[in-house]
């Protein structure tokens, strides 16, 4: 499978976002991400989505956080929640997975993005596309604060070459991806 420029400024932005938000060193859940993108001296434990892979757990799995005894003061979901067709689910597992101070970091491509909107058309392995407001009220309704989420326009692909910039202050509704920071509330 072919790695896109747009992919790689993605990686590169998210594992930015992980160094601004969790500390070197720190122990972290991550869903579905795959650790062979984190940035080094962090303690990644990774969980996977898929229900067919036998080596791990699904997070929309209904006994799932009775089959791991562990809670963490950091969980990441990476590009998967709209892979899920059950996202409450998950979500409902990663607020059980995580210790009482936990900070829930992610991304999801973004219901507004210009190509979508323009097209209508999404990716064909997208279950659901969350906007900004639905995906603060998903997160909400899961028992999590919102502390953040931000449409970023990551790579734009123009026919004949790529730019990569972020855009925020010039479109701030729209962007390719939504990046979430949310903490776990009781």
């Amino acid at each position: 499978m072919p790695i896109y420029p747009q992919e790689l400024a993605r990686w590169a932005f998210t594992s930015k976002f992980i160094l601004s938000n969790i500390p070197t060193g720190a122990r972290v859940l991550d869903i579905g991400f795959g650790s062979r993108y984190w940035p080094e001296n962090y303690d990644v434990i990774s969980l996977g989505i898929k229900p067919e892979n036998k080596y791990v757990r699904n997070i929309q799995d209904d006994d799932l956080p009775d089959g791991i005894e562990e809670r963490f003061d950091f969980i990441c979901m990476f590009e998967v929640i709209e892979h899920l067709g059950d996202p409450r689910k998950a979500l409902s597992n990663v607020h059980s997975l995580g210790s009482t101070s936990c900070l829930f970091l992610g991304s999801t491509p973004n219901g507004r993005d210009p190509y979508y909107v323009l097209t209508g058309s999404r990716h064909e392995d997208h279950e659901i596309v969350f906007t900004k407001a639905s995906l603060q009220e998903a997160l909400k309704e899961e028992g999590f604060q919102v502390l953040d989420i931000r449409p970023r326009i990551l790579p734009l692909k123009i026919p004949g070459r790529t730019l990569i910039r972020n855009m925020d202050s010039v479109f701030p509704f729209w962007g390719r991806h939504l990046f979430w920071k949310a903490k776990k509330v009781d």
